[in-house]
């Protein structure tokens, strides 16, 4: 056994002691070969989401290296490493059982299943708000104009201090019987006009007298907006002297932030079964394809949002996400009945994952999992 694998599974080993899990030698049993070679065949994309969010968080590692302390970066370095999977008696079914995270707010690995977490979460809580409470959903998006890196931080607080402003209005107030809000900042990192992006802003493009391969205006610049989904009354969408449209939150954003510039503002009716809603607020507060493009973009982003809550539950949802946490929701979950008996340890090694070990949950093993995985409580909407 190589030094680097010793001590890797050394690491892991004394991570993972407190679930007092053995780390068995991979072994191959003679028996049901060709049914576990489908198995682990099934596993293969599965096993790929993970291993190109491993991979960018390899290149997270070289940013974050030296912003943290030697026992940190331990944990981001070994951060899913090891993944153990489980899976049904004929491997038709099979998941993620265990995985060490580092739980960084910037690695790839954590921030993307913090996601799918987050989506199953607020999918639940929404459907508590139209069971318990009879209420519907709009999507409303407030943004603001392109800033430079020097000014992400100062328009990050000028947006809370305008959307505390905002919902504290006697009219927004009416409104809203509850909010999930999320921060959302892209980074444009291209140089020139692609065809892509003229294809998705042609208007804004030909206005300003621009063409594809000529340089891009918004290039090095930073769009924060956010997303937030709203319990209303069902009567919100008929009771004319309720409804607001579009143009009237325009304004009522426009005053907040003190700018009359501003001209966008997406307002939308969500229902929980499409999944828009979930989606659009438990995603990515920054994707890591904007901020790992390098060092400065890195630091500009880790600056700006550092200390910073990056999703906010308000009234109804607050409510809804204490009985999540608390388990109290779980009747809302969809079920998992599956009966786990396999285990299939994956173990990363320089640049894939590669099966480590295969064998048979031992039955003390059969019933905590089974009993712990009843409930599904991940969405995953293809990030």
């Amino acid at each position: 056994m190589c030094l680097k694998t010793a001590w890797l599974l050394g690491f892991w080993a004394k991570k993972i002691a407190p679930f007092r899990i053995v780390l068995y030698t991979f072994k191959w049993e003679k028996n049901n070969t060709k049914e576990r070679s489908n198995f682990l065949m099934s596993l293969l994309n599965s096993i790929d989401n993970y291993k190109q969010k491993k991979l960018k968080s390899k290149e997270f590692e070289k940013l974050i290296a030296r912003r943290v302390g030697y026992s940190r970066f331990l944990d981001i370095q070994e951060c899913g490493s090891v993944i153990d999977f489980i899976a049904d008696k004929d491997f038709e079914k099979h998941k993620v059982w265990r995985m060490f995270t580092c739980k960084h707010p910037f690695c790839p690995m954590c921030v993307w299943r913090k996601a799918k977490k987050d989506a199953m979460k607020i999918s639940t809580i929404m459907k508590w708000i139209e069971e318990e409470h009879d209420k519907s959903f709009i999507l409303v998006t407030l943004t603001y104009r392109r800033v430079a890196g020097n000014e992400l931080s100062a328009t990050i607080d000028k947006f809370q201090e305008a959307f505390n402003r905002m919902f504290n209005r006697k009219r927004i107030k009416e409104i809203s019987k509850g909010y999930v809000k999320k921060l959302e900042i892209t980074y444009d990192n291209k140089k020139k006009i692609t065809k892509e992006m003229y294809k998705r802003k042609k208007k804004y493009y030909d206005n300003q007298g621009l063409m594809v391969g000529m340089d891009n205006p918004q290039y090095d610049t930073y769009h924060v907006h956010y997303h937030v989904l709203i319990a209303v009354n069902k009567s919100y969408f008929t009771d004319t002297k309720v409804y607001m449209k579009r143009d009237e939150w325009l304004k009522y954003w426009q005053r907040a932030m003190k700018d009359d510039t501003i001209t966008q503002v997406d307002v939308r009716k969500v229902r929980n079964e499409e999944g828009s809603g979930a989606k659009e607020v438990a995603k990515y507060t920054a994707k890591d394809s904007d901020y790992l493009v390098n060092q400065d973009v890195f630091d500009t982003f880790r600056t700006a949002l550092h200390r910073r809550r990056r999703i906010v539950f308000s009234g109804l949802f607050k409510e809804g996400a204490a009985l999540y946490d608390a388990g109290e929701l779980d009747y809302l979950l969809e079920k998992d009945d599956t009966v786990y008996e396999w285990f299939v340890k994956y173990i990363w090694d320089y640049d894939d994952y590669n099966k480590h070990e295969v064998r048979m949950l031992t039955d003390e093993e059969k019933e905590e999992i089974n009993e712990r995985s009843k409930f599904i409580k991940e969405r995953d909407f293809g990030w």
